[in-house]
Parts: C-alpha cells; structure tokens; sequence
C-alpha cells in the first residue's frame, strides 16, 4: 500500500515537471532568461542607431542703424521715427548709437544713416562696402556705390523763414538769429535774401529807421550772458518777429525773446508754454527723401543724390493767416522748382 501511493507521487512530480518545461519552451525563454525577441529587439535598436546632425548657428537678423553725432534734436526725432517704421516693415531691427569705428561695423548691418561730419565716415566707406551709408550734409559730397546723400538745404529753409517773418510783420520788423560759426554764413544771407524778396527795399516808416530783416548771431550752447548783447542791439531797433535758426535755438533764448512780446518763427517744435506767441516752425523735411530712395538702399543700389524739401509746421492762424499762407505755399513751390536761388540777390 505505501509503495503504491509512493509510485503515484512520483508520477505527479514527474508529470510537474514535464509541464513546466512545455511552459518555458512555449514562451520562449532562453537559458540565459532572456526572450529571443527582447535579444532580437536590442540588435535592431544597435544597427539603426545615427549620428545626431551638427548644430548650427542662427544668423542674426539684419538692422539698420541712425548715427545720432551732429543731428539737432528735430532731426534725430524725425529720422528715429522714419526709420523704426521702415526697418519694422521690411523685417530690420533698429538701432541708435552716438558714434563708431569702422571696425564696429557688423556684417548684420545693412543700412547706416549719419551727417557727413563722422570723421569715420571715408574710413568705414572703404572697410564695409556691402553695407549701404545714406548721408545727410549740408555740404556738396559725391554719391558713390555704397553711399547715398541727401543735401539739407538749410539756405531753403533760411530764405522761406525770411519771407514769412517779414511778410507777417507789421513795418517789416523782423530778425534771424544764426550760429555764430561758419556755418551760419548762408543761412544768414539767405533769410536777408527771403525777407527783401518780399519788401524790396524794407525802410520802416517809423524811428529807429533801419533796413530790414536784420540779423544776428547766438550760439544756442552758450551762456545768455554771451548772447544777451547782441540781443539787446537787435531789440533796440525795435523788433516784432524774431526767426531762430537751428544753430541759436536753445530754452533760453526762446523764453528771453517770449518775455519780450514778440512773435517767434522757429525750425523745430515750440515748446508748450511759447505756443500762443508761436506763427510757425519751418522745417526741413528729413522723411520725404529718405523713404524715396529706401526700396533701392535696401537693394544694395547705392549712389543716389536728392534734397530735403522745406515744410511748414505748428501754424498758428492768428499771425500766419490762411491768405498769407497760400503766399508761402507759392514761394515755396518756386523753392522747390528751382525758380528761386536763395543765395542770389534780389533786384
């Protein structure tokens, strides 16, 4: 009886076993615990592997940049403006600096606008020539392939100022006020030139018997104590306008002549407080040529010459009156048609 029951132990021992080899080969294990597949899987994953690609470096995006050295406060106001909006439109960043060397220029510069007076300016002309310079000056200079120029024509803006003093100042009494440097020679003549264009020969007919427009010069930079002389000489032959030209232009000044009642033509913006002594600000429009010759500068066409219009701005109706203005508008018409030359004399 116990060798039966032992027998039949065994039986299923064995029986165990046997089952559990049929399992194992079954799901295919290996005698070394792993799967077929899970080895096939790892081979696979070993002969597809690829080297990552080398990174690259992103360029920088291109930018035009306003060299601000030498511009008045009008001008760099005006140029900031126009050329944030055209470098926005054509994918630009915008950039402001007050001077630079040659060898700051980048090769992710692709438009530079100065005044000619950057004494770097022949050193990055010959260091940079993909980049092109679009140059405002007051004097002759030669366009070339990476150079553009636009020519303020401040003898324009001196003799349109001319006329309009005189032609809203009662008995001609007008004056301009210039730098007292070089540069102030023809803007001086010129606005001498303007107000005769109106009144001829200008003799007041009341004391002190003078001929007018007269003129001045006062350094906006300089303290009121070097300007207050000549400002008293100017009043002391009776004066009702007084044009301020860029080079005098300063808070100063411009408060001593409202003080004194008189009638301001200006060539930048009056500030708030002068606004009701203020008949208007005869500007040079620094936006008209430069967004002209944009589409050509942004396509590496360089060599271009053009001119600053004059404008009016801030008219004030109680002194440039509506009749009055459409005379300007005619002289300046004339201005820009080359009809008039504000350096000749007139008969």
């Amino acid at each position: 009886m116990i060798e039966r029951k032992t027998g039949r132990l065994n039986w299923v021992i064995i029986s165990g076993l046997l089952l559990c080899l049929i399992v194992s080969a079954c799901n295919g294990t290996s005698p070394a615990g792993q799967t077929p597949a899970a080895a096939a899987t790892e081979t696979s994953l070993v002969e597809t592997a690829t080297d990552l690609p080398a990174a690259t470096e992103t360029p920088r995006p291109e930018k035009v940049v306003l060299m601000t050295a030498g511009m008045d406060e009008v001008t760099q106001n005006n140029l900031s403006t126009t050329l944030a909006d055209l470098g926005s439109k054509n994918g630009l960043l915008y950039e402001e600096r007050t001077d630079f060397q040659a060898a700051d220029i980048g090769s992710d510069w692709q438009v530079v606008v100065l005044y000619a007076s950057d004494a770097t300016l022949p050193e990055a002309l010959a260091a940079t020539p993909e980049t092109q310079f679009i140059v405002y000056s007051d004097q002759d200079l030669t366009p070339s392939s990476n150079i553009n120029v636009i020519r303020l024509r401040r003898d324009k803006q001196a003799f349109l100022a001319g006329y309009l003093s005189t032609l809203i100042t009662s008995d001609w009494r007008t004056a301009g006020l210039f730098a007292p440097d070089g540069s102030g020679d023809t803007e001086e003549q010129a606005f001498i030139n303007g107000g005769q264009y109106f009144c001829g020969i200008c003799n007041p007919y009341y004391a002190p018997l003078v001929r007018f427009p007269l003129s001045a010069r006062i350094s906006g930079n300089a303290d009121s104590s070097v300007w207050q002389g000549e400002l008293d000489t100017l009043l002391g032959n009776i004066i009702y306008t007084a044009y301020v030209s860029p080079g005098a232009e300063s808070p100063a000044l411009l408060d001593t002549l409202a003080q004194k009642d008189l009638i301001l033509v200006g060539s930048g913006n009056p500030p708030d407080a002068l606004r009701n002594r203020w008949a208007a600000s005869v500007m040079l429009d620094v936006a008209a040529p430069l967004e002209e010759i944009w589409p050509d500068v942004l396509a590496g066409q360089g060599g271009v010459s053009l001119e600053t219009p004059v404008m009016l701005a801030n008219i004030n109706e109680e002194f440039l009156t509506p009749g009055k203005q459409r005379l300007v508008d005619n002289v300046l018409e004339e201005l820009d048609g080359g009809w008039i030359h504000p350096l000749d004399i007139p008969e």
